[in-house]
């Protein structure tokens, strides 16, 4: 059922967000309940109950969304331990939806995606079919363009959005992960059902999910190679991106995979020093934070082109 958003009741919403620690639908389902209509810089906040579990999330809509549009669609998905109200302050990715015109929503693990990792504790959850639900009910409520839905995601979360490119291919476009990789269970019983284009942003010195890989977890040369493969990919480009800011002790190799299927495409940037960090974020525990690029922008930048 569509909700015309102009009748949705108009809430200021206010809050003092406590930053905790952390790693870095179908039939039968009540639908999402939309909480308020939003204003400029504000944001609707919606629950649903999906197998018996309430479950939250946060969406932003941009001014150019009318009842009219069929805009495009950005699925967030948070860190190990976050929420993501955190990753939605933290990457400013809000900004970036309002200056090009795409809705993002940022659903809550219960409390952390079932990613398919053995490397931490996830719960036994269908997460893929919760994200499935979720972009129903955005089609729903904001009628969008179900042609142009893509996945983000940091840390599990980057994960978690590998996991969605082998098991929900039909449903996602393309899907950008920092500092993710492929868990070991998904890499083995992974057969994407169309070309899926694929983003890799990750940084050299990132101990959490090390280049190389770990227990439960893929490197992610084995991660780009599957995707290179799978994709059909036929050239290679590498390159230096401009050290914008060479007080950042860091610089970005990218290397593109092009000419693949379906006008597909896979990207590493490899993020040199970079530790286990959102590109262009403010400081950061987690190791160096590289400022030659927005990750977010670049995010979207690779998404608009597929």
């Amino acid at each position: 059922m569509r909700i015309n958003k102009n009748h949705l009741s108009i809430a200021a919403m206010l809050f003092v967000m406590v930053v905790g620690v952390g790693c870095g639908g179908g039939k039968g389902e009540e639908p999402i309940i939309p909480a308020a209509e939003p204003t400029k810089e504000e944001f609707l906040n919606g629950t649903f109950t999906f197998k018996g579990e309430e479950r939250e999330y946060i969406l932003y809509l941009p001014d150019v969304y009318s009842d009219d549009s069929s805009l495009p669609l950005v699925v967030f998905l948070h860190s190990y331990g976050w929420k993501g109200k955190i990753e939605m302050w933290n990457t400013d990715f809000n900004e970036v939806a309002e200056k090009h015109g795409f809705l993002i929503v940022y659903p809550n693990a219960l409390p952390n995606w079932n990613s398919g990792t053995t490397s931490f504790p996830t719960p036994d959850t269908d997460d893929v079919a919760f994200i499935k639900a979720v972009i129903t009910e955005m089609h729903d409520l904001y009628h969008i363009n179900l042609e142009r839905v893509y996945a983000t995601g940091y840390s599990n979360g980057g994960i978690m959005a590998y996991r969605l490119a082998c098991e929900a291919g039909d449903q996602i476009a393309a899907i950008a992960s920092v500092c993710g990789a492929m868990a070991e269970s998904v890499f083995e019983n992974c057969k994407p059902n169309r070309a899926i284009s694929i983003l890799e942003i990750h940084g050299t010195r990132d101990t959490y999910i090390p280049l190389t890989g770990k227990p439960g977890l893929k490197s992610i040369e084995e991660g780009i190679d599957f995707w290179v493969t799978a994709n059909a990919c036929e050239s290679t480009e590498t390159q230096k991106m401009a050290d914008i800011e060479p007080e950042d002790e860091s610089v970005i190799e990218k290397t593109s995979f092009t000419n693949c299927a379906d006008g597909s495409s896979v990207v590493f940037m490899k993020v040199e020093n970079g530790g286990h960090t959102w590109p262009g974020e403010d400081d950061s525990t987690y190791g160096l934070v590289n400022r030659d690029i927005d990750a977010s922008e670049e995010i979207w930048k690779f998404f608009s082109e597929h």
